[in-house]
């Protein structure tokens, strides 16, 4: 039997991330954002998204609300990455996601999307420029265990201003771009989330521009998608995100969260609990491949896993 302490705690808050985990897999959904369960070590993949998302806020914030020059904000978004990926290297510099190539991209996307001359211009909120903006409400919802109401909440890179129109900003890097990166991006929900993020700021937005950052070996890569997001869309997410919440306290109740023994299993790289969803008697590998590090949708300086 495992000497891991797993307690059990339904999500106080809840943001694309565990969302989109209920929707995958329940089973998935309950070994991580319930008992907070992860693989042991640090995957190379959100360490450098982390990293460079803290890179281009930096830039930004120089730039907008500091009064920097271009190249200093710049220089000053270089060393930011750097502090936040720390003194372990993780992988060696020729990884297409290593230090050296993630400051390399981040000069690259500042050359691509030049600063003073970028079309998209943060708007400005009573609190400074709209880069790196949290959002948290009320649902109409309670908590099964406290009886407080369930918060949804979430952080979108920007808020900017395109000829008069305001959209939600969202860089992902990925590690190729082709024909259908674009389409993927049409009815993701986390978009939907943000949209109406921005309206608890009293902003209505026309949808979301997502930035693409390719990081190939020896090069960087990049794409744009624009993806509207009128009412009515909202409106249908927002009954489907009460349904799917009601549907997980009713499992909640129930304790029974099962494994969905489909495409999901391999999705992406496969799940993170395989091992244990193939064997009858999982607790013998949790304390030697497994770490609690449970996902708090309200730590705002992590951002959202997807």
């Amino acid at each position: 039997m495992s000497t891991i302490t797993l307690p059990e705690e339904f999500p106080r808050a809840w943001d694309s991330t565990i969302h989109s985990a209920w929707k995958g897999c329940k089973h998935k959904w309950w070994r991580k954002h319930v008992l907070g369960l992860k693989s042991k070590g640090s995957s190379i993949h959100l360490h450098a998204g982390g990293a460079f998302a803290h890179g281009i806020e930096t830039v930004r914030k120089a730039y907008y609300a500091k009064g920097f020059s271009a190249e200093d904000s710049v220089a000053l978004g270089i060393d930011a990455l750097a502090r936040h990926w720390g003194l372990d290297p993780l992988v060696t510099d020729d990884h297409n996601k290593s230090l050296p190539n993630m400051q390399y991209a981040l000069i690259k996307y500042f050359d691509h999307h030049q600063l003073g001359v970028d079309r998209l211009i943060p708007h400005q909120l009573s609190t400074g420029p709209a880069i790196e903006v949290n959002f948290a409400f009320p649902l109409s919802i309670n908590h099964p265990d406290t009886g407080e109401p369930i918060l949804y909440c979430g952080r979108f890179d920007m808020l900017a201003n395109d000829s008069g129109l305001l959209w939600v900003v969202d860089e992902k890097t990925t590690g190729q771009l082709g024909a259908t990166w674009s389409s993927k991006w049409e009815l993701r929900a986390q978009f939907i989330g943000y949209a109406l993020g921005a309206q608890m700021y009293g902003v209505k937005v026309a949808g979301a521009i997502v930035r693409g950052i390719a990081l190939y070996k020896n090069d960087v890569g990049f794409a744009e998608a624009i993806v509207q997001r009128p009412q009515w869309m909202i409106d249908e997410w927002i009954e489907t995100l009460y349904s799917d919440i009601n549907d997980a306290i009713n499992y909640w109740k129930l304790q029974k969260f099962p494994k969905v023994f489909d495409d999901t299993c391999n999705a992406y790289g496969g799940c993170p609990f395989h091992r244990l969803c193939t064997t009858p008697n999982p607790e013998p590998f949790i304390e030697a491949y497994y770490e609690i590090d449970h996902w708090n949708p309200l730590d705002f300086g992590k951002g959202d896993s997807d």
